[in-house]
């Protein structure tokens, strides 16, 4: 990943953990920020290479990552929620989702994934002993994910 998509993302994800923490809700209009940057990245990198294939690999390889980690984490959300009754991921949460594996692809954003979900963990500990605990909209167990999103990003564009 060059340094453009990871600035653009870390940036994206940092306001969108601010979003998370305070209100417990990530705005569409950051998750459409962050998909319109990753376009004109793909692009501008096939332009600049002056390599189609390089933009068209890169939109191919985002794509699929895309659809897996979002696709992926929705069904599981929904499975779990008709299974237990109780909500599980939050629609901005799939969202951000899907946007990490358009960035990372599916490999990088699967790993992604394992860091925030350990960082979730360790934040549902946490959280309720913290202002955070009452932000509005937040419901008694409910923990920002934006935030362990973020941590994971960094963890795996440092390690990979």
């Amino acid at each position: 990943m060059g340094t453009a998509f990871a600035c653009v993302l870390l940036g994206s994800l940092a306001s969108a953990t601010v979003f998370d923490l305070r209100e417990r809700r990530i705005p569409n209009r950051l998750v459409l920020f962050m998909i319109v940057g990753w376009l004109v990245l793909v692009m501008g990198t096939g332009a600049i290479a002056g390599d189609g294939a390089k933009a068209g690999e890169l939109l191919t390889k985002g794509l699929q990552g895309g659809l897996l980690l979002g696709g992926g984490s929705l069904l599981l959300a929904v499975v779990y929620e008709r299974m237990r009754g109780q909500a599980s991921l939050g629609g901005g949460d799939v969202k951000l989702l899907f946007v990490l594996g358009l960035y990372l692809g599916f490999a990088k954003g699967s790993l992604c994934v394992l860091f925030a979900c350990l960082g979730a963990a360790i934040l549902a500990w946490v959280v309720p002993h913290t202002p955070f605990a009452n932000a509005p909209g937040a419901k008694a167990g409910q923990i920002p994910f934006a935030p362990t999103l973020f941590v994971g990003v960094a963890l795996t564009l440092a390690l990979v």
